[in-house]
């Protein structure tokens, strides 16, 4: 407020001073300083107000975008955790089935081998048997004959 001019309207702006001044405090005080009419300031400040507005909405319009692409990202990215954890449980079930399946396959073929091999060694074994029982009878028999031709042969002296 002025002092001198305490009852006039304030009318005007000095841009220099940043403050409202009067008329007649322009020819004095204010003589060399840059000055506008309250109209031309309050447009000007209104207007500097609504592209402010508009900037602050601008950018919570893009923050609020970046915060929606942001969400997506993360439910993305847990969605591909989740896809890719049940890939390896499955692929994991996969192998355990294909080892199994294998386990299964070598235990056969062994058992199949073992099968083979002990019918092979029991039918060598009954020959053998086979043929220690014939020379068993073969040495019955030729201890029988040597004790005769022994005998034989006594008989004969």
């Amino acid at each position: 407020m002025c002092a001198k001019h305490a009852d006039d309207k304030l009318k005007y702006w000095c841009t220099i001073c940043s403050q409202l001044v009067y008329r007649d405090c322009l020819l004095f005080a204010h003589k060399d300083h840059m000055v506008v009419s309250i109209q031309d300031k309050c447009k000007k400040t209104m207007d500097e107000f609504r592209t402010f507005a508009k900037q602050n909405e601008l950018k919570k319009s893009n923050l609020s975008t970046l915060s929606n692409k942001l969400t997506c990202a993360l439910y993305e990215q847990q969605r591909k955790k989740e896809e890719m954890k049940t890939d390896i449980q499955q692929m994991t079930t996969k192998c355990l089935i294909l080892l199994l399946k294998r386990e299964k396959q070598l235990l056969e073929e062994i058992e199949n081998s073992d099968q083979k091999q002990q019918l092979q060694l029991k039918r060598q074994q009954q020959q053998v048997r086979a043929q220690l029982e014939d020379l068993t009878t073969k040495d019955v028999f030729l201890g029988n004959t040597k004790w005769r031709l022994y005998f034989i042969v006594c008989k004969q002296k």
